[in-house]
């Protein structure tokens, strides 16, 4: 079987047809890395979803992209890069003693608003392999 790039992993991950040799790579590789001579959106700054309600700090430099955040009972860091025109990233969530990281996309991303995908998790802790969640953004 042909390695597949973080990239092809990502993609596929979102589509649901993802081996788990393309997992193993994007999981040891992490998620691509952007960089400035790539036509990226801007998304720094303070960013609200309703549907889980957190707010976070976008730090962007170049197409790369981080945050620190803390959820009701978990804190997540947050990397990520620009590639295939969408934003790649892995969350590392840590909680009750535990850490799993997922993986996913920014998406549909404007001025004001953008959608983040959640396509599948490394399987520890609490969540499933499959676990999968779609949240909209606001920009504060």
């Amino acid at each position: 079987m042909r390695m597949r790039t973080p990239v092809v992993v990502a993609l596929i991950a979102l589509v649901g047809t993802v081996s788990a040799a393309a997992i193993r790579a994007w999981r040891s590789s992490g998620p691509p890395s952007g960089t400035a001579t790539q036509q990226c959106p801007a998304i720094s700054g303070r960013w609200h979803s309703d549907g889980n309600s957190i707010t976070l700090d976008m730090v962007q430099t170049g197409c790369n992209i981080s945050s620190v955040f803390s959820g009701p009972t978990q804190g997540h860091v947050l990397k990520g890069g620009w590639a295939q025109g969408k934003y790649h990233f892995e969350i590392e969530r840590t909680g009750n003693g535990c850490t799993t990281t997922m993986y996913g996309s920014l998406v549909n991303i404007s001025d004001t608003e953008m959608t983040s995908m959640i396509s599948s998790t490394d399987g520890k802790c609490d969540l499933g392999a499959n676990f999968n969640e779609q949240l909209l953004w606001r920009k504060l």
